[in-house]
């Protein structure tokens, strides 16, 4: 079985006694050194040239993504450690092996030391993309100050070899493409692994409205309706596209319409 050195920085002591002891319960991974701050941590890794790095993002007067660009050559992988979920992307855009929220859970750590041993190409880059989504939906919405006002949903998408993340307050038009939708949002549109029913169920139902089985749209974008010779309901989006609302749908959507 492969072992990997670690050293452990965070600025509180105990945090780091705590990840020791649930390291302890996983013998590839051996503790060989802790640090408190950026320098304290440079000097530690500098000297013990450890595999691993379990690193927290806040550290007192410091940033961990500080110590990145200092690290000896070759650096140790990175796994990141933090209370705060919106770091997520730009660590993994800095080719972190993991990204842990506090407090840590034991099974969640279990899986980052098993995808210690798996090569960097076969990470699986949709898990990757679920671990971003479930960091990103413990975001506080962007006008959380309101009480009155619904969180805002935001979604993962890859786009490349990057992670787009996608704000619901943006989005015109949603599309079911198979086991994917299409979001439509400034002019562009980005596909994402998600079946449009799960994506419907996290949607403020008074700014999006079902039209069919494909197609959600934002509510505040139907420029008119009208009913052609067959009786199907037909909705004009302001940007001119004409969508057909079937019958399930219907009645809802009128509803909401005031006819």
């Amino acid at each position: 079985m492969e072992t990997f050195d670690a050293v452990l920085v965070d600025d509180e002591a105990p945090a780091r006694s705590l990840l020791r002891d649930l390291l302890g319960e996983h013998p590839q991974v051996r503790v060989v050194g802790e640090a408190g701050s950026v320098p304290e941590a440079l000097e530690v890794i500098d000297r013990l040239r450890p595999a691993l790095v379990f690193l927290d993002i806040r550290l007192g007067r410091g940033n961990g993504f500080d110590l990145l660009g200092k690290l000896p050559v070759p650096p140790p992988r990175i796994v990141f450690v933090s209370a705060f979920g919106q770091y997520a992307l730009r660590a993994f855009d800095n080719d972190a092996v993991d990204y842990l929220l506090k407090p840590l859970d034991p099974a969640r750590l279990k899986r980052t030391v098993e995808r210690l041993g798996v090569p960097r190409p076969a990470v699986d880059v949709e898990a990757l993309a679920r671990t971003l989504q479930s960091l990103i939906e413990r975001l506080p919405a962007r006008d959380a100050g309101s009480a009155a006002a619904p969180a805002r949903p935001r979604f993962v998408a890859r786009d490349g070899e990057r992670f787009v993340v996608i704000d619901i307050a943006r989005v015109t038009t949603i599309e079911a493409d198979k086991n994917y939708v299409w979001f439509e949002f400034d002019g562009h549109r980005v596909r994402a692994r998600y079946a449009i029913n799960d994506v419907e169920s996290s949607l403020d139902p008074q700014q999006f409205l079902r039209l069919n089985r494909s197609v959600i749209v934002r509510a505040g974008q139907i420029q008119s309706f009208e009913r052609n010779f067959r009786g199907k309901l037909l909705v004009t989006l302001k940007a001119g596209r004409r969508l057909v609302c079937t019958a399930g749908y219907r009645e809802r959507v009128l509803r909401y319409l005031g006819a």
